[in-house]
This record gives C-alpha cells, sequence and structure tokens, in this order.
C-alpha cells in the first residue's frame, strides 16, 4: 500500500489527467446519467424510483406544481426532497419549495401558523 501511494504522489500529474480523461471523455448523456445515479444513492433509492417519481409528478412540482428550472450548468431539474430525520426521499420539488420546507424545519406546526398569518394578511 505504501508503495502505491509513494507512486501516487511521484506522478499525481499522470494521476490527475487519467481522472480528468475519465470523467470528461463521457458523454453528456452519461455524465447526466452518473449525476442522476448520485442524486438517488445520496437518499437510498435506485435511479429507476428517482424516473418514477418524476414520472408520477409530469415533471412538475408535487407542492405547487410548477414545471423544471434551470440549474447552474443550464441543465433543467427539480431537487429531490427528503426527510432530514430519516434521510426517506418524499418527492421531487421546486427550489421555492424545497426552500420553503427547508425554512420550516419541516414543521407542520410551524407552516400552518404561516398559512394562519397569511390568511389573517390578506
Amino acid at each position: 500500500m505504501k508503495r502505491n501511494e509513494a507512486w501516487r504522489q511521484a506522478n499525481m500529474g499522470k494521476v490527475l489527467a487519467a481522472q480528468k480523461t475519465k470523467y470528461h471523455g463521457k458523454t453528456e448523456e452519461e455524465k447526466a446519467q452518473r449525476k442522476l445515479a448520485m442524486r438517488a444513492r445520496r437518499v437510498g433509492i435506485t435511479v429507476e424510483q428517482l424516473v418514477e417519481m418524476d414520472k408520477n409528478t409530469g415533471g412538475k412540482c408535487a407542492i405547487c406544481g410548477a414545471g423544471k428550472s434551470k440549474g447552474k450548468n443550464g441543465s433543467e431539474l427539480l431537487y429531490l426532497d427528503h426527510c432530514h430525520k430519516s434521510g426517506k426521499a418524499r418527492a421531487l420539488l421546486c427550489h421555492s419549495c424545497n426552500s420553503m420546507l427547508g425554512g420550516a424545519r419541516d414543521s407542520i406546526e410551524i407552516l400552518e401558523r404561516a398559512i394562519a398569518f397569511l390568511k389573517e394578511h390578506q
């Protein structure tokens, strides 16, 4: 193991070039599939389950029905919402709805108070 690490340190340029080629040599479709797999794996579901979630909502936010928004790299996306306590995936949400739940710390009480506030101040 030490010999391998010594080789890596001595040949870091080769190592970085190989890693760059491995990722950048991929097609856009392969990169998209890899990102999809990483999103799913983070919350313990399969890519097929993630695709099914997207189909079930028609590619729209499960709360407000908004369509996909442009991400930083120009790709269209919805956010994979998950429970922070259990880690379980819940639904695909737009940025606004995902931020709303996060801002309320997933608290039903806070959201109910927010609804009451909005009703009172219409």
